[in-house]
């Protein structure tokens, strides 16, 4: 304990320096902020010598697979996507169509599977994209008062609070018609979300045998102020036939991949994000907390993995409950 003089020779100056190459090499090998810091971190030890080698390699390998996993969200554009409307019309099994794999219940009943808002991430390389998608509860849920519902709605903000980039607005058209019912369904998407709500939706008819072109000419003729609105705000409507009838009127299955891959391409495309004074209030609420969290931290390796996970909160990628429980553990 009491010795002070250390010795030293040119053969440990050349293995310190080549320990600081190997470091400052492994820096340059990460492509996100994030697992670069946690590489210095290690690398520090390393120089301390508190850290072998052969162990220092092993965490290097680990860290940068981790890294890999996370480019493709970091290069990737991300598409919030909230899918609304009626219970039973679709909401949750054309979410499974546009994640490719089954992220939510489906039912075809009125009563509403969706009992509660929920959110998956699903990549889309091939369009360069990553959806972030909400299954809503309907809007006319056969278990809840109108009260709930809009809360619901309201709880949007802290699932994306950077907005939503597609209001995906689900209708079950079977016979091509505009039904009192489907025209009340609009009115409480507009009520809900305010008369801009059109410059940010996307109409998606369910079990509609009728084309987009033709849906814009009856809407224009039955309709007129509804489709001058909806040109007017660049409204996008697709079409999806969830089934056709042979011969004998039986229902028959048949590829939809057309009408999915159209709806995909109408999101990446959209520009416009929705925001209102709920999203608003959230993120500030979010970044207090997040400026708050920080502040507890003693050491500065622990406050910067709660950036980490700040940045995530505020991304939307990370739900408060999750972030709360992170912030617990670290």
């Amino acid at each position: 304990v009491n010795t002070s003089n250390v010795y030293d020779s040119d053969e440990f100056r050349q293995e310190r320096a080549k320990l600081k190459r190997k470091a400052e090499e492994a820096e340059g090998d990460f492509k996100t902020d994030a697992w670069r810091r946690k590489m210095q971190e290690e690398n520090v030890l390393l120089l301390q010598g508190q850290l072998s080698l052969a162990d220092w390699e092993r965490t290097k390998a680990q860290l940068l697979d981790n890294d890999a996993l996370l480019t493709p969200r970091c290069v990737m554009r991300v598409k919030t996507v909230l899918n609304v409307g009626a219970s039973g019309v679709g909401k949750s099994w054309l979410g499974n169509q546009l994640a490719g794999k089954t992220v939510f219940t489906e039912s075809d009943d009125m009563d509403s599977v969706t009992q509660k808002c929920s959110k998956v991430v699903v990549q889309d390389p091939p369009l360069d994209v990553q959806y972030h998608m909400i299954d809503s509860r309907g809007l006319f849920d056969t278990h809840k008062t109108q009260a709930e519902v809009q809360a619901d709605l309201a709880a949007f903000a802290e699932l994306a609070p950077n907005g939503i980039d597609a209001i995906v607005v689900v209708i079950e058209l079977p016979g091509g018609r505009f039904t009192p019912f489907v025209k009340m369904t609009l009115e409480v998407v507009e009520s809900f979300f305010g008369a801009t709500v059109w410059q940010h939706s996307i109409l998606v008819l369910n079990k509609c045998k009728k084309t987009p072109e033709q849906i814009w000419a009856d809407a224009a003729d039955k309709q007129p102020a509804l489709e001058t609105k909806w040109r007017e705000s660049g409204t996008v409507i697709c079409t999806v036939p969830r089934g056709k009838e042979d011969d004998q009127g039986n229902l028959v299955v048949e590829s939809i991949a057309t009408q999915i891959g159209l709806l995909k391409q109408a999101i990446v495309n959209t520009s416009n994000v929705y925001d209102s004074d709920e999203f608003r209030q959230e993120r500030a609420k979010l970044k207090r907390k997040a400026e708050e969290a920080e502040g507890d931290f003693k050491t500065d390796a622990w406050r910067r993995k709660m950036q980490e996970e700040n940045v995530l909160l505020l991304q939307g990628q990370l739900s408060l409950a999750d972030w709360e429980s992170k912030k617990a553990d670290l």
